[in-house]
């Protein structure tokens, strides 16, 4: 009898131990997520899914964490295209953590990626961060980890940690063959030259800058040209949805190509649609190769830098809900 209760415990632990395993998290490649950072921004995961991306783990009662966070921000300041985006994700060991003294050491620090407060530890969960608050995570752009360290190992070293996926680019600049000067060597590594490019024409002709929100995301639509498959007034309606969201933060622009568009073709498009979308002619060159279908969405953060645009496999009903997900 006594055996055979033994036996029973064996096949249950066993049992048990496969069920764990079946359910345990895939940190091969990046999950899906959303939250609000310590300074109320909201962050989710398809923001990232254009650029290589660094998730940070760390103890936010820690100095040695915190000057390493700087080190990845100083390198974050030197990135070539594409820049690499970065997240942090604070824990603490004690029971004690307040958003506004994580802001106070964010500022401190000069850190401008955003910082999530992990509170209940639900990222280290989902993550599967091996050890609280001490782990680094490198995803690539097409969100597979390309490598994982601990924090602690990397204070003066965050080069090195993101050199998998900047080797590739660093031996192409070096290259004599791919430079044409060291003007453009230097325009590619600023993050916001795109929207620098991207110029709309007032109601008086001028040329002037996109007008960015200054607190929220802006969501800017290009049209490149008059096509058969173009789905103009498609993407227009999709946009006039977007705007029924009531996050005053958010603003939304459509910029038709001044090259082969009129200002009456836009009017036009403005009675049609009944709409009070700002409908603008501009210079939308810089875009011209990553156009889908002759027209493209950016998602632009106050900064001016882009967290998102749309991708070519993406049907314009995956556009809206993940734009709509992503302005909250």
């Amino acid at each position: 009898m006594r055996l055979k209760i033994i036996l029973t415990l064996l096949v249950f632990v066993f049992v048990g131990c496969n069920q764990v395993n079946k359910t345990k998290v895939n940190i091969s490649v990046l999950p899906q997520f959303e939250a609000i950072d310590s300074q109320g921004t909201k962050i989710v995961s398809e923001q990232f899914s254009n650029s290589p991306l660094v998730v940070v783990f760390f103890d936010t009662e820690s100095i040695l964490a915190w000057r390493t966070l700087s080190e990845f921000e100083k390198v974050s300041q030197k990135q070539t295209n594409p820049p690499t985006s970065y997240l942090a994700i604070g824990s603490t060991k004690s029971n004690s953590l307040e958003q506004a003294s994580v802001n106070s050491l964010k500022q401190e620090y000069k850190i401008s990626f955003p910082v999530i407060v992990d509170a209940e530890n639900r990222f280290s969960t989902l993550f599967n961060a091996p050890d609280c608050c001490d782990s680094v995570f490198l995803y690539d752009v097409q969100g597979k980890m390309a490598a994982a360290k601990k924090l602690s190992e990397l204070f003066s070293k965050a080069d090195s940690f993101i050199s998998p996926l900047t080797e590739t680019k660093q031996a192409n600049d070096s290259n004599p063959e791919n430079k044409s000067s060291d003007e453009e060597n230097s325009a590619s590594a600023n993050k916001t030259d795109f929207i620098n490019a991207l110029t709309v024409k007032t109601e008086r002709g001028k040329t002037e800058p996109i007008p960015l929100s200054k607190q929220g995301l802006t969501l800017v639509n290009l049209f490149g040209q008059f096509c058969a498959d173009c789905a103009t007034g498609q993407r227009l309606e999709t946009l006039n949805s977007l705007t029924q969201n009531k996050n005053e933060k958010i603003k939304i622009i459509i910029i038709f190509s001044e090259k082969h568009f009129l200002e009456q073709d836009v009017e036009n498009f403005r009675v049609m649609l009944n709409t009070k979308l700002p409908l603008s002619l501009g210079s939308i060159d810089i875009a011209a190769n990553a156009m889908v279908s002759g027209r493209l969405l950016i998602v632009f953060n106050s900064q001016g830098e882009v967290v998102w645009q749309e991708k070519a496999t993406m049907t314009e009903e995956e556009i809206m809900n993940t734009v709509t997900r992503l302005i909250g």
